[in-house]
């Protein structure tokens, strides 16, 4: 019987890819896009689409949609969920325990602690410190800023405390710069030393469970508008390893994300992500399908270890998706009213 696999934010990247690694996996499944917009294209790759509360909204409570969500995941008969929206990752993380016991559904979200770690750069900064691995120096007291600035120098980085994908992120070269970054970084910016150069920057993967790092995959690559547009697999046996005992000690329940550079001491890692990358599909053309490694471990307990088979450059490219409007008002009608 075919696993039924929900996958809450079908139509942004991660979600997408999600759906295109599922697809590419021996697992049979059954696929349940949810998202906010009728626009969302993943709605139009799946068995079922439904459009879902739109928890951002003012005027929806966290309360009422995960009422809504557990309704529809009973309805759809879901044997696993997957969130492919980063903003919701600590919401289902705190409500994880209450919807795996209202339907016969795993969430696949880490612990509240580690979906904290990974929202809250500063807490990231932390928790790398306290395991020893090699993290850019940050700050968050602004009011010792010139200190700081005497200790590490210029360029530095400036972005919010919490946020992803570059939005308010600044590189300061000098002195000048540095308020306008602060302002433009909001009322909870953190400043870290700028390491390597945007060449040198790497985006990493791994899967665990239970305290078993199932695999771990490392890739170069090139940003646009904040998320990668070209990857660039070769064997990186160090930073493989480096990223293996990282994940080991955040101990996610799945996937999790490491970014990191290389500079003049070597690698730093800078953020983490408790959760799907926007990397998945380009990760299972490398032959590293997490989304099938996840689903197998939570639906049927078994452990597929990964390894990357394939060395290459990914590049991206748009697509297009035509959708009739029999289909775009069916999908549209679902929208709470």
């Amino acid at each position: 019987m075919p696993v039924r696999v929900a996958i809450q934010g079908a139509g942004s990247l991660i979600g997408q890819g999600i759906i295109k690694a599922l697809k590419m996996a021996s697992l049979e499944s059954t696929l349940i896009a949810l998202d906010a917009f009728p626009t969302a294209v993943g709605l139009y790759w799946a068995d079922s689409a439904h459009v879902v509360p739109d928890v951002l909204a003012p005027n929806v409570s966290e309360a009422e949609y995960v009422e809504y969500l557990v309704e529809l995941l009973n309805r759809e008969r879901a044997d696993v969920l997957l969130v492919a929206t980063d903003f919701e990752v600590p919401m289902f993380a705190r409500r994880r325990g209450e919807i795996e016991t209202r339907c016969k559904c795993k969430v696949v979200v880490s612990s509240p602690e580690v979906a904290e770690i990974a929202d809250d750069k500063w807490l990231t900064y932390q928790f790398l410190k306290a395991h020893d691995l090699p993290c850019p120096p940050s700050l968050i007291d602004i009011h010792r800023i010139d200190a700081f600035v005497a200790q590490v120098g210029f360029p530095l980085i400036v972005k919010p405390r919490r946020g992803a994908r570059s939005r308010q992120v600044s590189l300061v070269r000098e002195r000048t710069g540095l308020s306008s970054a602060l302002m433009h970084a909001g009322s909870d910016p953190i400043v870290q030393a700028a390491i390597g150069t945007p060449d040198s920057e790497y985006t990493c993967g791994a899967v665990v469970f239970d305290g078993e790092c199932l695999g771990v995959i490392v890739m170069r690559r090139d940003l646009r508008d904040g998320n990668t547009f070209r990857s660039y697999l070769r064997p990186e046996p160090e930073l493989e390893a480096l990223i293996r005992r990282a994940a080991l000690a955040l101990n996610p329940y799945g996937p999790a994300n490491f970014q990191l550079r290389l500079g003049p001491a070597g690698p730093a890692i800078f953020e983490i992500n408790a959760r799907f990358s926007g990397t998945t599909i380009i990760r299972a053309l490398a032959g590293f399908n997490e989304v099938e490694a996840v689903i197998r471990a939570v639906a049927f307990d078994e452990r597929m270890m990964l390894q990357q088979s394939k060395y290459g450059v990914v590049l991206r490219y748009w697509e297009e998706q035509f959708v009739s409007w029999d289909d775009f008002e069916r999908i549209g009608r679902a929208v709470l009213q």
